[in-house]
């Protein structure tokens, strides 16, 4: 919330999810936002992966990547609720606080569809970390529209220890 417009080629591991299910699977139930971490991985929230809504095993996942300024994807992926992956400790809303998607095929990586860079697993940095960018597509505000086109936030990273007070 409270994001600004983004240029979509500066955000190429951003992907749009739209989420289906019910007893045919083609009810239409929501949008995530996730991020390509490998070819075939898309890493997202927890809630993304809902376990407890009426015909789970019914549910699947439309990846959107690559996506134009008008909303439009570049490349699209299908996937089945058995190729989602819920951290086994996703109890609590905020810590592991995460799912993978697994796609049936490879994203092809272009100037649009990239990899997300991430810090290495050594990486022990500050504890506060300014210039962290979140990206979505979703509420512009608590009450109003939703924006199609993607946006952008500045956000603060703070210690772990701060989030649990």
């Amino acid at each position: 919330m409270n994001g600004s417009p983004a240029n979509p080629t500066d955000y190429p591991h951003h992907v749009r999810i739209r989420i289906y299910g019910g007893e045919s699977g083609t009810q239409f139930i929501g949008y995530c936002s996730g991020s390509i971490i490998l070819c075939s991985w898309i890493l997202t929230s927890g809630p993304c992966t809902p376990t407890f809504i009426p015909f789970p095993n019914m549910l699947n996942y439309v990846i959107e990547a690559g996506i134009d300024a008008s909303g439009q994807p570049q490349q699209t992926a299908r996937v089945p609720a058995s190729n989602t992956f819920r951290h086994p400790q996703n109890s609590d809303p905020f810590d592991n606080n995460l799912s993978l998607l697994k796609l049936p095929t490879p994203f092809v990586m272009t100037d649009r569809v990239n990899l997300i860079k991430l810090a290495p697993v050594s990486w022990s940095g500050p504890d506060t970390l300014n210039g962290v960018k979140g990206t979505g597509s979703g509420f512009i505000s608590n009450s109003g529209p939703n924006s199609n086109n993607l946006q952008s936030v500045d956000l603060t990273v703070i210690p772990q220890t701060d989030c649990n007070t």
